[in-house]
């Protein structure tokens, strides 16, 4: 036994390092078993060097994965696409991942250079799920392709869905439906909670628009914007802001303050200013391989840096300090 144990030992030491160094084998084991997980460091020549960038960790979702920027170096979470994510006030994340045809809601902590305690909070969920946020109590995601809003318990530990809304219309026809508004995403303050959408504008004609909800998910009043195919929305300081997707804007009171040539998708607002998501836009079957960027804005929304991205910028939020694009921060 001991000869045979010794002849397979070189055998299985090879197996495991061309397991392990499999994509789908790391992120099976980084959500799944114990806490024993360090993010994967992508490695970044002279040419990344980027002296403005502010001294920040940033949790970025793209289509290739989860990302944490920290000191302008890139670490890899998940290779699965990401879309929302968001903090509760015991510093576990959230976050939307799609697998396959189904999407999840996976957590986890984040300290430092690494993340413990990471689980997977919530399974079946519609693959075309977009932003979610921490709103009271309850975790609120946009189950865009079935135009509902589901609000996710966060007691006991483990969310369930505790309430569900269609401020804008259940769907007849599914996505073909004409009350379909392809809402992306949601923030909200004391008094209101407000819903983007992104209505579809390169296919229908429709620009996008917001949905302005009381918290009980009641449809108060429809902003309408000049913007097509938007994402992300946030009312700050008296002030509506938005990013203008189609135009590579990013909208304050329905007026561009900075404008790229990329998609503009992804917003965080933190004590320096402003990030704003942009990516290569192309056709749905090319999108995998599309990449992305974080534009730095000061207060003014005058540009400071860019930072290129491996993916399409779907989400970015600031980890290390307060986000104001988090309801609540």
């Amino acid at each position: 036994m001991k000869g045979i144990r010794a002849a397979l030992q070189p055998i299985l030491r090879r197996g495991y390092r061309v397991l392990t160094s499999c994509g789908s084998l790391l992120e099976r084991t980084f959500w799944e078993v114990a806490e024993r997980t360090v993010p994967r460091r992508i490695a970044r020549g002279p040419e990344d060097w980027h002296p403005k960038l502010p001294p920040l960790d940033l949790l970025v979702s793209t289509k290739r994965g989860l990302f944490v920027l920290s000191n302008g170096k890139l670490s890899i979470l998940t290779n699965k696409p990401c879309y929302g994510a968001t903090r509760t006030d015991g510093d576990r994340w959230y976050v939307f991942e799609r697998v396959g045809k189904q999407g999840r809601i996976i957590s986890f902590q984040y300290l430092g250079n690494s993340v413990t305690r990471h689980r997977i909070e919530v399974r079946g969920l519609s693959p075309g799920c977009h932003q979610l946020d921490l709103i009271g109590q309850e975790l609120w995601l946009t189950d865009t392709y079935n135009n509902r809003i589901l609000a996710l318990s966060m007691l006991p530990e483990s969310p369930v869905t505790s309430r569900e809304f269609y401020p804008l219309g259940r769907l007849e026809t599914g996505r073909r439906s004409p009350n379909y508004a392809h809402m992306n995403s949601v923030w909200a303050d004391a008094k209101h909670v407000y819903v983007f959408c992104h209505n579809e504008t390169a296919k229908t004609g429709r620009v996008s628009s917001i949905a302005k909800l009381d918290h009980n998910g009641k449809l108060v009043e429809t902003i309408s914007t000049p913007s097509g195919n938007g994402h992300n929305v946030l009312c700050l300081d008296h002030r509506l802001i938005y990013c203008g997707s189609m135009e590579g804007t990013l909208m304050v009171d329905h007026r561009p303050v900075f404008q790229c040539s990329e998609f503009t998708r992804g917003l965080a607002v933190y004590s320096g200013g402003y990030i704003v998501g942009g990516s290569q836009y192309g056709a749905r079957e090319k999108r995998m391989s599309l990449r992305g960027s974080l534009h730095f804005l000061d207060h003014d929304f005058e540009h400071v840096e860019t930072v290129s991205m491996p993916g399409m910028v779907q989400e970015v939020r600031v980890m290390s300090e307060p986000d104001r694009a988090m309801s609540g921060s």
